[in-house]
């Protein structure tokens, strides 16, 4: 038929406008395949099962798990410049007293990125909530600039924090074993 209709309510097939009518069509086989092969992607949508933390619509489903986000985001900001403000306070004499307070403040710095990290994807979350259906746009948050600022938030605080850490662990190691060396020799 000219308008189509004959290919409307056809058995085995999803139509990507969901109303079961239209040119644009696919395989039911298709549908939930983790790939998006309609234009709109809407057989990757509303009929898949995504688990207990995620669903189509929402970027995070789980009201328990986002509030947690901002209440660990906003603990972790406020306890780590709290630290971070008495530790760079201190007055030290020691060269190792200094460079262990620096590698603490790094610490207590990165600490404080993931705590806004965690406060950011609570925003994130609820924006995109007010957006509408999250798997129809998904691909453009994935490839937008601010989901690539979060992932670059979070990646800086997760290693820069490592690294400080294992070079506070280096730090104070060879401290420790040129004290017990100082000490064996004066005993001795």
């Amino acid at each position: 038929c000219p308008s189509g209709s004959d290919e409307n309510r056809c058995p085995g097939r999803f139509y990507c406008n969901g109303n079961d009518t239209g040119t644009t069509w696919i395989e039911e086989s298709k549908v939930c395949d983790n790939l998006k092969d309609c234009p709109n992607g809407k057989d990757e949508c509303e009929l898949c099962s995504h688990g207990a933390l995620t669903s189509s619509k929402l970027l995070l489903k789980s009201a328990v798990i986002l509030v947690l986000a901002l209440l660990m985001g906003g603990l972790i900001c406020f306890l780590n410049g709290k630290e971070g403000l008495n530790a760079y306070k201190e007055e030290l004499q020691t060269n190792s007293g200094r460079i262990d307070r620096l590698l603490r403040l790094q610490v207590f710095f990165f600490d404080f990125l993931m705590g806004v990290y965690l406060c950011l994807i609570f925003v994130a979350t609820l924006v995109i909530r007010g957006k509408g259906d999250y798997c129809l746009f998904d691909l453009s948050w994935r490839s937008s600039h601010y989901c690539t600022a979060l992932g670059v938030i979070f990646a800086t605080s997760s290693q820069g924090s490592l690294l400080a850490i294992s070079f506070m662990s280096i730090l104070r190691g060879i401290t420790s074993n040129f004290s017990l060396i100082y000490i064996s020799k004066k005993t001795v």
